[in-house]
């Protein structure tokens, strides 16, 4: 192997080694996290609301993988994630995307 590539399997493995060290740390909402922080740079505004979409979602009780088959709750954990984006970081261009990014996370983790 070239300099290179190891340099490149490094860099991969510091990567996945501070993605497992956030994801112990921020738990139940790294899912949501785990999104925004690609989209947004503000990191603890980013883990804020994470943390509030998470609550909400908690709240409801919608964190369970009965929501995730029926129609009604998905669309109303689509609607908690869309609206939390738009009240706190306004209107996203790419919205579509993230709403979809989040509930898949959340689908994955949860469902």
């Amino acid at each position: 192997m070239t300099k290179e590539v190891l340099e490149r399997v490094k860099l991969i493995q510091q990567k996945l080694k501070r993605r497992e060290d956030e994801r112990k740390s921020l738990r139940e909402i790294f899912s949501v996290y785990d999104v925004l922080r690609d989209y947004f740079k503000d990191l603890d505004k980013v883990q804020s609301v994470s943390r509030e979409i998470a609550e909400k979602l908690r709240g409801r009780e919608l964190l369970n993988s009965e929501s995730f088959l029926k129609r009604s709750l998905r669309k109303e954990i689509r609607r908690i994630i869309r609206e939390s984006i738009i009240k706190n970081f306004g209107f996203v261009e790419k919205i579509d995307e993230i709403e979809r990014r989040i509930f898949i996370n959340l689908e994955e983790e949860y469902g």
